[in-house]
C-alpha cells in the first residue's frame, strides 16, 4: 500500500501527546469537522511528518494527511458498545 519513496520512514504507530496511535485509533483533527481513523505516521528525511488518516463527516470519509500538531486528541473505541 506504500506510494513512498524509498528515503521515507513509514510507521504504523507513533506516539502523540503521551497517547499511542495505531492503525484505527480515532482521532479528533483541529480544524476539521468529524473523526479521522490513524493508519500510518510518514517522516521525510528533512524532518518534515504527518499522519495519514482516513476520515471526516459521516458518510463523506475521504483519506487526509495532517500534521502531528494539529492532533487534538485520541478517542477511545467504540468498539463492543
Amino acid at each position: 500500500m506504500s506510494t513512498a519513496t524509498q528515503d521515507w520512514t513509514v510507521s504504523e504507530s507513533v506516539r502523540i501527546g503521551g497517547r499511542l496511535l495505531e492503525p484505527g485509533t480515532r482521532l479528533k483533527i483541529a480544524g476539521e469537522r468529524g473523526t479521522f481513523r490513524f493508519i500510518r505516521y510518514v517522516t521525510r528525511p528533512d524532518g518534515h511528518c504527518w499522519l495519514d488518516v482516513i476520515g471526516g463527516l459521516p458518510g463523506a470519509a475521504k483519506f487526509r494527511s495532517f500534521r502531528p500538531e494539529r492532533v487534538i486528541t485520541a478517542l477511545e473505541s467504540q468498539e463492543g458498545s
